[in-house]
């Protein structure tokens, strides 16, 4: 050894346990700041929103919007003369 070489005493299980943590813990903060940017810009999305615009504007009538029990958007549709 002339003392520029790093000696790793640790058995190869102990290396392979230690990366496994390192990686899982990496991934788990990758993923929680993820999370934090879709929470914050769903929020600001949301708080900037004034309305749902209809396709067709000023050609159609749109009345009685009501969500199914799935989620989807139903609504009264009339043409518009």
């Amino acid at each position: 050894m002339y003392g520029n070489e790093i000696v790793n005493d640790a058995p190869d299980s102990a290396v392979k346990g230690n990366t496994l943590e390192v990686v899982s813990c990496d991934l788990k903060d990758a993923f929680d700041r993820a999370m934090s940017a879709l929470t914050s810009n769903l929020e600001k999305y949301a708080s900037t929103a004034e309305c749902f615009m209809y396709p067709a504007h000023g050609v159609l009538a749109f009345k009685d919007p009501r969500f199914t029990r799935l989620g989807g958007l139903i609504t009264q549709v009339t043409y518009d003369k």
